[in-house]
């Protein structure tokens, strides 16, 4: 039998074009590559308030852990772009993002820090989903 990766990394950009990354990544799936979650990081280095989006175990996830870590968080309701891509394959999906352009010159350490602290800390929680 083949292991899914625990963590698997994906760099994907064309989201203004269509999300043409996301999509080609979630059109190669198969069962047997199928990760646990999506967890989109979008912009998460540089503007206000952290926004996260997606499936609300997930979310209700991710707001416990800012509350853990005195992360600030702004409520949202829609998320935009790449996300869509994994919703026919089934995949849970979260985005964390903030508004604004994110640039060499903008990008915060703290914001950054910030936003890894959440994903890192949701995929400890993902981690120990026994899978299928």
């Amino acid at each position: 039998k083949s292991k899914v990766p625990a963590v698997c990394f994906a760099a994907m950009d064309g989201g203004f074009s269509g999300g043409t990354g996301a999509s080609s990544y979630a059109s190669s799936l198969t069962p047997l590559s199928q990760p646990a979650a999506v967890i989109d990081l979008h912009a998460a280095g540089a503007g206000g308030p952290i926004a996260v989006f997606g499936e609300t175990n997930l979310v209700a996830d991710v707001r416990e852990i800012a509350a853990q870590f005195g992360i600030q968080l702004e409520t949202t309701t829609a998320a935009p772009g790449d996300l869509d891509s994994f919703a026919g394959p089934g995949v849970s999906t979260l985005q964390i993002s903030r508004s604004g352009a994110e640039t060499a010159s903008t990008i915060d350490p703290e914001k950054l820090r910030e936003a890894g602290v959440l994903a890192g800390e949701l995929m400890t929680r993902l981690g120990k989903i026994t899978r299928r």
